[in-house]
């Protein structure tokens, strides 16, 4: 481990399980993950350009990143703590926002891996739903990590 003078906090991480979360990529990984060549085909045929130039490579978000593989990735340097940026949650609208945070919030942090600082996701404050979802609830599922909110364009 490399030594540092000051505590590390990685402010933009993504957790991800096409397996088992409602993902992008979900049906796709799950049909046909036990064939990466011809899975990374049908990837390539069906995403438009864009998503393909943001993401590059497939074959790191075509499998599950969850706090054991960060801590692998970083176990080099000292990182205590880490923000989570919305992955590409497949339900994204209304209460889908939701089933991130949870799905996050319940991820092994911490301990031996950096603990979870904050997660970062959308929720639209005009949306007819936004009050029933309750600051209460939202806090509950966020447990001591920020909370803001950004307006989503239509």
């Amino acid at each position: 481990m490399n030594s540092l003078s000051f505590a590390i906090v990685d402010p933009h991480i993504h957790q991800w399980d096409p397996y088992t979360t409602p993902h992008k990529a979900g049906l796709a990984v799950r049909l046909l993950g036990s064939r990466p060549r011809l899975l990374e085909r049908v990837i390539r045929a069906t995403q438009p350009r864009a998503t393909l130039d943001t993401v590059g490579l497939t074959d790191h978000v075509l499998a599950p990143y969850r706090p054991d593989d960060y801590a692998a990735d970083c176990n080099a340097y000292s990182v205590e703590a880490v923000v989570h940026i919305e992955a590409g949650w497949h339900q994204h609208k209304d209460f889908g926002v939701v089933g991130e945070t949870r799905w996050v919030a319940q991820l092994p942090f911490g301990e031996d891996k950096p603990r979870l600082g904050a997660i970062v996701g959308t929720a639209d404050p005009a949306a007819d739903c936004f009050e029933r979802v309750g600051m209460g609830a939202l806090k509950a599922i966020f447990r001591d990590n920020a909370l803001r909110f950004y307006r989503m364009q239509a």
